[in-house]
């Protein structure tokens, strides 16, 4: 299942996508130190895990003993991953 979310921003969805990259790794840290990251609030990654969670069915949780999200279960979540030109300074 492919999904694309025509309701996020581009900087929003590259987000997304690496919170799942960093739940795949195991390397999230706490909420904190993902909000760090991923440069954003911590209040932001918390509606970020909702999303995922409630929108997607992301199987998420926080394990304090690898002090990161995990996905409870193996499962693909279906993000559409493309490439984004750098920006210019």
């Amino acid at each position: 299942m492919l999904l694309i979310l025509p309701y996020l921003n581009k900087n929003g969805y590259r987000k997304i996508q690496k919170i799942d990259q960093l739940i795949k790794l195991k390397q999230t840290g706490t909420p904190t130190q993902l909000s760090q990251k991923i440069e954003c609030s911590e209040r932001t990654v918390y509606k970020y895990i909702k999303f995922l969670r409630e929108e997607m069915n992301a199987p998420i949780k926080f394990n304090p003993n690898k002090i990161s999200y995990t996905f409870t279960e193996e499962r693909e979540l279906g993000l559409m991953t493309f490439k984004l030109k750098k920006q210019r300074k």
